[in-house]
């Protein structure tokens, strides 16, 4: 069996994985202030994955539709405009990771659990009167240190997760 790693070797190995060049303008765009939900739709309609995610989103069961949503602009206004820039921030974040070098990581219930945050996060600051999009994110980005993780020492957290 492998020694463990020391956090000093995870320290001198932290450099941070850069955002893949094609997210940069959706990122920027989507961190403008007043940027409206049309101008949303623009930015992100040409990222498949992107598109994918928010239409499966807005099909699921936490957002309940009466009628299934087949396309982006009909997912992004059942969403909302705070939904829509939290999840699409946070998968361009999650983009830049390899998690497939991790054969146990579980991207369903990282994504599952990062909702539930997202969500927590979001009526706390509603409740308190704060930005509720800013909070959605936070909650949605709050594990990316396991993404980080599985990304940078697959066989460590294997081992972590029951390899």
């Amino acid at each position: 069996m492998k020694a463990p790693v020391a956090v000093a070797e995870i320290l001198d190995n932290a450099e941070a994985p850069r955002i893949a060049v094609n997210f940069a303008p959706i990122l920027r765009a989507l961190t403008v202030k007043g940027i409206g939900l049309m101008d949303v739709v623009r930015v992100i309609d040409s990222h498949a994955l992107i598109v994918a995610r928010l239409i499966s989103l807005a099909n699921s069961a936490w957002s309940n539709p009466v009628r299934p949503i087949t396309g982006l602009q009909q997912a992004c206004a059942r969403l909302g405009l705070d939904v829509v820039r939290s999840v699409s921030v946070g998968l361009c974040v999650c983009r830049s990771f390899n998690l497939g070098r991790c054969s146990n990581f579980d991207p369903l219930l990282h994504w599952l659990a990062s909702l539930l945050a997202a969500e927590i996060c979001a009526k706390i600051a509603d409740d308190h009167n704060e930005d509720v999009s800013a909070a959605r994110t936070a909650g949605l980005m709050h594990n990316v240190g396991i993404l980080w993780l599985a990304d940078r020492f697959p066989n460590e957290k294997n081992q972590a997760l029951g390899d």
